[in-house]
């Protein structure tokens, strides 16, 4: 996993749990086809969305809504 997901995970582990995060993540980059070594700073706004509709299970809408939005501005030095 490369630092743009792990900063995604690490995130979301508060929240959700590193396992959860983590499998949530590279499912999210899965479903845009991406590695998990191939990931950039200019996907995360895709990541978001991908992870936010698995997030509204253990969250509800309006908490994953704001955090899609937060991981979408996340800055990661890649």
């Amino acid at each position: 996993m490369n630092p743009c997901l792990a900063a995604v995970v690490a995130y979301l582990s508060p929240r959700i749990g590193t396992k959860t995060a983590t499998s949530a993540v590279l499912l999210a980059a899965s479903k845009m086809g991406l590695a998990p070594s191939d990931a950039r700073a200019s996907d995360l706004p895709e990541i978001a969305r991908n992870v936010s509709t698995i997030l509204r299970v253990f969250l509800g809408s309006e908490a994953a809504r704001q955090l899609e939005a937060e991981i979408a501005s996340l800055e990661v030095n890649e």
